[in-house]
């Protein structure tokens, strides 16, 4: 029999809090946890979360990880995190997010895995990853990005593993490529043009970084690798005609294709 005094948490032992699949739509409002500072790990996946106050994650001190995944968040804002020096690894896969803006993770010094994959993200603003300087993962699949814009990253940043796969990208741009220093990188099921391919092949095979093919069901034997252009230089411009032709191929490759499949494609 517990006696009046045994608390339900015990504040000096580091903690898990696990939240999932929550069947009402809701909001985190301020200081929502900050009463645990013992919080290592927070999982807050597929609860319907459509808004977090600025601060609902503040002065979580002991803060390793955060999974929001497969939610309904449309906006990024870096005030949730004020003071959570030990923030590693978020996770906001699946969201409704169109956009990373600037300066998205400048308080979060120790960040080093950041998936943002399966969102409807086309655009990345300037300096959106300054002050990150190591990472061992970034995912960006699955996005809507046609561009991945040098200006988003510091001069100099190393990647572990980089997911770009399933995008509209056409190239990387030269100013990028000199930027990253990349161990592997998921890229396929993108309209690249194949010159630019060649390119980036090129650059990982001079600095020592190789290629990893995704793994999903609406991958097939017969993707198209790269569309044929004019030229062997790779013009770094994006080419709407030709994604929109590439998406039309892979959209016909496997009949019938899955809705998810569809969706990717789209």
């Amino acid at each position: 029999m517990k006696k009046k005094t045994d608390r339900i948490f015990d504040l000096k032992k580091k903690c898990e809090i696990l939240i999932e699949h929550f069947s009402q739509k809701f909001v985190l409002v301020t200081d929502v946890f900050n009463l645990v500072p013992t919080i290592t790990k927070l999982m807050l996946s597929y609860n319907k979360i459509y808004f977090i106050a600025s601060g609902a994650f503040s002065d979580m001190i002991s803060l390793e990880e955060i999974d929001l995944g497969g939610n309904k968040l449309t906006y990024w804002n870096r005030e949730w995190f004020q003071n959570c020096p030990n923030l590693q690894d978020i996770s906001f896969f699946g969201n409704k997010f169109s956009t990373i803006p600037r300066r998205a993770f400048v308080s979060l010094p120790k960040l080093s895995v950041i998936t943002f994959g399966g969102n409807k993200i086309a655009t990345i603003k300037p300096g959106a990853f300054q002050n990150l300087k190591n990472l061992t993962g970034l995912n960006l699949e699955h996005n809507g990005l046609t561009v991945l814009d040098e200006r988003a990253f510091p001069n100099r940043i190393y990647i572990k593993s980089l997911y770009i796969n399933n995008n509209h990208l056409n190239y990387l741009s030269s100013k990028l490529l000199r930027k990253l220093y990349v161990r592997e990188i998921i890229m396929d099921e993108n309209p690249w043009k194949c010159p630019c391919l060649q390119r980036i092949h090129d650059w990982l095979y001079f600095g020592s970084g190789s290629v990893k093919a995704s793994v999903h069901p609406c991958r097939t034997p017969y993707d198209p690798i790269c569309v044929v252009s004019l030229g062997n230089a790779c013009q770094e411009s994006v080419e709407e005609i030709m994604t929109q032709r590439y998406i039309r191929v892979m959209r016909n490759l496997t009949k019938p294709l899955w809705a998810a499949c569809v969706s990717m494609f789209s």
